[in-house]
Parts: C-alpha cells; structure tokens; sequence
C-alpha cells in the first residue's frame, strides 16, 4: 500500500507549492491532499475488489497510506507556516494567516526601502484634470498683454475637467477649470453655461464671480511654480516693481516681482532673508489706487522697500470695471515675491503670509471698490494719485 501513500505525499506537495505561490492558508494542501487520498483510495478499492482481495487486506492498506499521509501533512503544515512567517518579516505587504503568537516585528524592520515604495494612488480624477492641464499648456502661447490659442486641444480640455467634476461633485474648482478652459477654447457660450450653472450653485466661488465680470478666469494667466525662471510673458513686463497673476496648477496665484540691480542690494540675499508684504488701500482726491509695499532685509539697519502701484479700474474695449488682478490680489491668502537681477536671474523667491486680520481688511477693500461707480482714470490723475499716495505715506513706517 505504498503507492497510495506516495500518490498522496506527492499531490501534498504540488498543492502547498502552489498555496505558498499564492498566499494561500495551509489549509489546503492538507483538505487537497487527503481529497486526492480518497479518490486514489476508491480507485485502489475498486481494483483489488476486481481482483478478488478480501476486504480486511484492502482496509489494512488503506490504513497504512491514510497514516503516511498524516504525517506529510503535519510535515507540510509545518513548512507552510514557516514560509508565511518568512514573508511576514520580510514585509512582502500580502495578507497573511499568522498565528496569533507571533511577535509583531518593529516598523523600521518591515518598512520598504525608499527606491521600492510605491507613490499613493492618485484619483482618477486627478489624473484627468492634469491631462487636460498639460494640454492647455502645449495649445496656449502668452504674450505681454494677451494669449493666443486655437480651440481643439482646449476643448479636448475641457471635456477632460468635466469628467473629473463628475466624478468629484462636491469640487466646484473642477467645474471652474472646465469654463475656464471653454473660455481659452473660444467656446463662449458653452463657457457661459457652465459659469453659470457653477455660479447657481455656489455663488460664493470667488474666481468664478471674477470670471462673471471680467471673463478673466485660470487659464489666462501663464503658469509659473515659484522659484523657477519667470516665463517670458511675465518677464518682459517687469522694469521695476509689479503684481501679475499667475497659474499654480489649479490655483490661480497673485504674484510680486522686482527687479533689481545688484547695486541695490547692501547686503546678500537667500533662504534666510526676511520679507513682509503690506497691501494698502490708498483713497486720494484722484482716483482710489492699490499699493503693495514690500520689504526685503537686505540689511538690516536700512532693508529695501519697494512698492507695486495698481489702478484699480480698467477698461478694455468696453465698460470700465474692477480689473480682475485687483480682485485676486485682494482675496490672497499669501503674497509669493520674486526678486530678479536685470537678466533675469532670480536672486530671492518667497510665498509671504497675510494675516488673518489683513485678509479680512482686504476683502473689505474689494466690497469697497465694487460699490464704486467705475470709470476709467486719464493718465494725468492716475500720476496725481501717485504724487498724493507719496506724499503722505513715508516708507519708513513699514518694516518687517
């Protein structure tokens, strides 16, 4: 009755292979294998049953094999709770079925090194939205003053975003992005729709409002990550001091540059110089202006101060209105200020807070000059609410 047996131990071990391979409980090579045992045993009966075996030699062999088979089984018990508790130290991450004694090893143990870790799963609509970014990107060109685009990779765009807001409902941003890039697309009247439906529903979403009135939205801004190179339709603007709006990812971004001679620096600047933004609201006999004072330490008994001046007030072809870079510089939450060399070199970049307080005082601003009748400012009285603004604000107030 050795056949039986061997039959058995040999099935025992293809299954616990085929278990381990498959971090399956060593359960089943002994459920397989006495399965296969029993059918080899029919099978063996019938046979010596033909051959006219009596029935007391066949039990006993049937014994025998059914004894050699507890045993291998007890042996490949063994050896498959000894293999799942391997790939348990090791950290394999697979479900295992571990006896309730063994020892939880340390975290710095079972941790994956650093080159094997795999990056959290982004969402799908993640990954639509930049899809459609990149190809907005490659479709649209800035220029001081504008953009130029053609109306495919747009659309194809926006159609990317509106998969991503269905999937992602409680986003109005995503919604945003897909007007905007509707609007870039020169799809006016989709755009309108899906500005408005958006504005139905959340009438509160503040670059929406800015699109409303100004039909400014993201994509009309250049893309720009702090610290980089500033992209050429910023660049070529900036001769002294300015506030443009830039594009960070999905978030539309309000951004100081100055550009400033080597000389004007008296100290160095880096990673641990201070600076501190301060908005103001200036109310002159001319015309309300906006100004940003910036300081920069550079030296900390006399640190430069520099001053960004925005008229509020803009006409482009048709009724003056609240320009829209007025209006996301007033509900910034921080302020990035870039500091570039005449060829462009960036000596300093850094994002700085605005208080809490400030950002409630700002808002209150925006309220303001949304209430006023808007007109456009001739030339003259906008350079005479700059000689009022200087003449009773000294510089020296602001400081770090």
């Amino acid at each position: 009755m050795l056949v039986p047996a061997i039959f058995v131990i040999i099935m025992a071990i293809l299954i616990s292979k085929f278990a381990r391979q498959h971090g399956v409980s060593s359960t089943l090579p002994m459920i397989g294998s006495l399965g296969a045992f029993l059918l080899f045993a029919v099978v063996t009966m019938g046979l010596i049953k033909i051959r006219g075996t009596s029935d007391s030699a066949v039990m006993a062999g049937m014994l025998k094999g059914l004894l050699l088979y507890g045993v291998a089984a007890a042996v490949l018990v063994i050896i498959a709770r000894a293999h799942i508790r391997a790939k348990a130290a090791v950290g394999t991450g697979e479900e295992q079925d571990l006896d309730p004694d063994v020892q939880e090893l340390p975290s710095d143990m079972t941790e994956q090194p650093e080159a094997e870790r795999l990056e959290p799963e982004q969402p799908e609509s993640a990954g639509l939205v930049q899809r459609a970014i990149s190809l907005v990107d490659q479709d649209v060109v800035y220029f001081n003053g504008g953009l130029r685009s053609t109306s495919g990779p747009p659309v194809q765009a926006a159609e990317l975003l509106g998969q991503a807001a269905d999937q992602a409902p409680g986003e109005p941003q995503l919604r945003y992005l897909e007007a905007s890039a509707y609007a870039v697309g020169m799809q006016g009247e989709t755009a309108q729709r899906k500005l408005s439906a958006l504005l139905d529903a959340h009438p509160e979403h503040h670059p929406a409002r800015v699109m409303q009135d100004t039909w400014k939205s993201i994509f009309h801004f250049p893309s720009y990550r702090l610290g980089d190179a500033l992209p050429a339709a910023i660049d070529e603007q900036v001769t002294a001091t300015l506030v443009v709006v830039t594009r960070d990812d999905t978030e539309v971004q309000p951004l100081l540059v100055t550009r400033q001679p080597r000389s004007n620096l008296q100290g160095s600047i880096g990673p641990s110089t201070r600076v501190a933004v301060h908005p103001l609201l200036v109310k002159t006999p001319a015309a309300p202006i906006v100004v940003v004072v910036t300081v920069i330490e550079d030296d900390p008994s006399d640190p430069l101060r520099v001053e960004a001046l925005l008229m509020p007030f803009e006409s482009t072809g048709g009724e003056p209105e609240l320009e829209a870079r007025v209006r996301f510089l007033l509900r910034a939450r921080s302020l990035p200020v870039v500091v570039v060399d005449p060829d462009s070199n960036v000596l300093l970049a850094r994002d700085v807070p605005i208080s809490a307080a400030r950002q409630a005082e700002m808002r209150g601003w925006e309220q303001e000059l949304l209430a006023m009748t808007p007109r456009k400012v001739p030339q003259h009285e906008y350079i005479m609410a700059i000689q009022h603004y200087q003449s009773v604000t000294p510089m020296e107030q602001f400081g770090l």
